[in-house]
């Protein structure tokens, strides 16, 4: 009974640690999406800007 024990401790182990993969794969795609979308938006007003990267503001 020792080594069903001891199996079934593994199993049981193994499969936690398979659904925390899976959650932190699932969060690090969700992060992506919002990484992707924020830059889109990001893109979207710098390209927006007329005077974006035609000028240099320096004050001495």
């Amino acid at each position: 009974m020792d080594l069903s024990m001891s199996i079934a401790s593994l199993a049981t182990a193994i499969s936690h640690a398979q659904i925390k993969q899976d959650a932190g794969l699932a969060l690090t795609k969700k992060v992506m999406d919002t990484q992707r979308v924020q830059a889109a938006g990001l893109m979207e007003l710098l390209e927006a800007s007329p005077s974006f990267g035609h000028s240099l503001d320096i004050k001495v």
